[in-house]
C-alpha cells in the first residue's frame, strides 16, 4: 500500500514538520502539491502514482495526528473492506462504522483509496475539473463525483482515527479552524 501525506508548497513550517512527522510514523512518504495551481490536480498525481505501482492508496492530509496504533486500526479496517473507499475521518453524529451512498460523501483528513477507485479518480478528472472549474481546490467533491456517477458507495469508518488540528487552512484561510471531531478516541 502506498503511504502518502500530502502538503502543498505553501505550506507553514509547521505544517511541514507534522507532515514529516506524520511519514515517519506511518513508514509512507510526503507529497508536495502545487497550491496555487489546483489541489484536485495534486490528489490527482497521488492517485496516479498509485495506479503506477498498482498498489492501493492511503493519504493523509499534513494537519492531523494519529490516533494510537494508528496502522493496526486502518489495517484492520481495510481487512473488512478491502474494495470500498474508507473514510477515517468522521464529523457525523453517527456512532458505527457504516456504508453511504458516494454522494455524501465528505473530508479528505485520512482515506484510504483502493486502486480501482484510484483509476476511476483519474478518468474523472479532467472533465470534472472542465465541467466544474469552481471545484478545482476541493478534491473531497471530485470523490464525491467520481462515486456518485459509478453508483458506489464509501464506508464512514467510527471512530475517526485521525483529528484535525486547529490550524488555518491553506486552501482557504477564511474556513473555520473548529473542525475538530468529537469521535476521535485518544
Amino acid at each position: 500500500m502506498l503511504k502518502i501525506i500530502l502538503t502543498v508548497d505553501n505550506a507553514s513550517q509547521e505544517r511541514l514538520d507534522n507532515a514529516t512527522n506524520l511519514a515517519n510514523a506511518i513508514e509512507g512518504e510526503v507529497f508536495t502539491a502545487n497550491h496555487l495551481k489546483c489541489s484536485v490536480i495534486g490528489f490527482t498525481d497521488i492517485c496516479k502514482k498509485a495506479i503506477e505501482l498498482d498498489e492501493d492508496l492511503l493519504v493523509l492530509e499534513d494537519d492531523v495526528e494519529l490516533c494510537t496504533d494508528f496502522l493496526s486500526k486502518v489495517e484492520k479496517a481495510i481487512g473488512k473492506y478491502p474494495t470500498d473507499l474508507i473514510n477515517f475521518y468522521n464529523m457525523s453524529n453517527s456512532k458505527v462504522t457504516k456504508k453511504l451512498s458516494g454522494i455524501k460523501f465528505l473530508w479528505n483528513q485520512c482515506l484510504y483509496i483502493p486502486v480501482d477507485i484510484c483509476r476511476l479518480i483519474v478518468e474523472m478528472s479532467e472533465p470534472f475539473l472542465k465541467q466544474y472549474p469552481i471545484h478545482r481546490m476541493n478534491q473531497d467533491v471530485l470523490i464525491k463525483h467520481c462515486l456518485n456517477i459509478e453508483g458506489l458507495s464509501y464506508v464512514q469508518h467510527y471512530p475517526s482515527l485521525v483529528q484535525h488540528k486547529s490550524w488555518v487552512s491553506t486552501i482557504d484561510s477564511g474556513r473555520s479552524t473548529n473542525r475538530q471531531t468529537t469521535s476521535f478516541k485518544e
